[in-house]
């Protein structure tokens, strides 16, 4: 599904943004400010063939969408070892961050 994506880099479309990418949709996203560019880029990557990080990935997810500290800190290290199984699969990489 083609996806236009307003306020990409917000704090709803950041959070989106890779969720749309990774169920293989082709976004456009709207970028206000120079710096967010590589960020939408990052997300636009292709998603990962590893199942098993992608798997761990949508589990952290799911974890991290409770919206609540308990589940912000079960989701890290889902996205860490996501990324560790698949340092190239972009999704999970600005959500190690948090």
């Amino acid at each position: 599904m083609r996806v236009f994506l307003t306020g990409a880099t917000g704090v709803i479309g950041r959070r989106v943004l890779p969720l749309l990418v990774g169920l293989d949709h082709s976004v456009t996203a709207v970028v206000h400010r120079p710096q967010s560019r590589a960020e939408i880029e990052r997300a636009g990557r292709k998603p990962t063939r590893n199942a098993d990080a992608y798997d761990i990935y949508l589990r952290g997810m799911s974890k991290f969408y409770l919206w609540t500290l308990e589940g912000t800190d079960a989701a890290r290290p889902l996205f860490h070892r996501a990324i560790e199984l698949d340092p190239g699969f972009a999704p999970p990489t600005p959500w190690a961050l948090i």
